[in-house]
């Protein structure tokens, strides 16, 4: 097993001091175990990001994503069908035009 490290300068502990000898810190009862990546806030935006993500994905967001999206889909597809009646109305009074 490792010996412990200061949380703050990452020093290593000789023995059972209470402060950190070159900052001063107070020690933990289990620093390296505690957070033995370094600052203590990595573990705090984890678990934020980890609650956000968790959130995104609830039932009531995905079915409101599932009817928004398809109300889009359907949009798109009403207006490219009204686009091809315009068209074909269009091209119908032009042909009838040029025949009188």
């Amino acid at each position: 097993m490792m010996s412990a490290q200061c949380a703050t300068c990452g020093a290593y502990y000789t023995g059972n001091e209470a402060y950190c000898a070159r900052c001063g810190a107070p020690r933990a009862a289990n620093a390296y175990q505690q957070n033995p990546y370094g600052q203590p806030y990595q573990q705090q935006q984890q678990s934020n990001f980890g609650q956000r993500l968790q959130n995104y994905y609830t039932p009531q967001r995905i079915i409101s994503r599932i009817i928004i999206g398809r109300l889009i889909g359907l949009a798109v597809v009403i207006l490219i069908l009204g686009g091809c009646a315009v068209f074909v109305v269009l091209s119908a009074l032009a042909s009838s035009a040029t025949q009188h």
